[in-house]
């Protein structure tokens, strides 16, 4: 499986906007993506993986954007879908951190069985004013000052077919549940179950979760160090650019499209227990 385009959006959570940040960053960066991409699509899909599935608060007050609770998921996705071409098949997913690994796996089993290309659209839904409220309640910003949000979104285009405008190809997709003491727990063990199946053992760089959160840092350098990769390089993004939560994942492979070389191992974790690994092989910097 190919990554035959690619773009993203980083926004600040404080936004005056009442609308979610992110929601109007990913429409602007859908028509910029539409409006360079040429190549034949035959049947195409859309996974939007996303770290929470539900608008809420604003969704039903806010004039410019008024729809029925729980149901604005759905709305979205038929819009992009639309914007993408992408009619052929349409699902949300909201697995946390782990959700642009499971979206990857389950695109990897549409191209091999029904679908040409498929779109995956990374953002997390929630409101950074409730989303601070929470971890300020929960005292993360004060025992990990290095911990702060940002709004991101990023579209990646898959191919099941390797063509001159291609990359990078995504091999080693795993995803796994480990149950820890609460739902935003993380494990050495979680970090073990998916790097544990993956094939390649030389990589050129690791991008870790990285959270900068002294419970995560310690869990997933004991994972990484006890598979012998203690001398490959680690790309922290999260310490420079904040933590995107649901769409950290895709917007960090995003950025990596941009800038690295040859084969890395992606990790992610997140809320629910859930975890995901993948391998990207650079064909050359997009």
């Amino acid at each position: 499986m190919f990554i035959d385009g690619y773009a993203y959006s980083v926004e600040s959570t404080k936004s005056t906007s009442s609308l979610p940040g992110f929601l109007v960053g990913t429409e602007a960066m859908l028509r910029k993506f539409k409006l360079t991409d040429t190549l034949s699509q035959g049947k195409v899909g859309l996974i939007i993986a996303a770290g929470n599935v539900t608008w809420f608060n604003t969704s039903t007050t806010d004039e410019t954007f008024r729809s029925v609770p729980l149901l604005t998921s759905e709305i979205i996705g038929a819009r992009w879908a639309n914007m993408l071409g992408a009619n052929d098949w349409v699902s949300v997913d909201g697995s946390a951190c782990a959700s642009m690994a499971v979206a990857l796996k389950q695109a990897k089993w549409l191209l091999s069985t029904e679908l040409d290309t498929m779109y995956i659209v990374n953002v997390d839904n929630a409101e950074g004013v409730s989303l601070n409220q929470l971890f300020d309640e929960l005292g993360v910003f004060t025992s990990t000052p290095e911990f702060f949000l940002k709004y991101a979104c990023s579209v990646v285009k898959l191919t099941k077919e390797c063509h001159n405008t291609s990359v990078a190809e995504i091999s080693d997709i795993n995803v796994s549940r480990y149950v820890s003491k609460n739902v935003l727990g993380v494990t050495k063990e979680g970090y073990m179950q998916v790097i544990s199946p993956v094939k390649k053992r030389y990589f050129d760089y690791i991008k870790p979760h990285g959270t900068n959160t002294q419970e995560n840092e310690i869990a997933e350098q004991e994972a990484i160090n006890s598979f012998g990769f203690t001398d490959v390089p680690q790309l922290r993004y999260k310490a420079d650019i904040g933590h995107a939560l649901g769409s950290a994942t895709g917007l960090e492979l995003c950025l990596t499209l941009g800038t690295q070389s040859g084969t890395g191992l992606h990790l992610s974790a997140g809320m629910g227990n859930m975890y995901g690994s993948f391998v990207t092989t650079h064909i050359h910097i997009g």
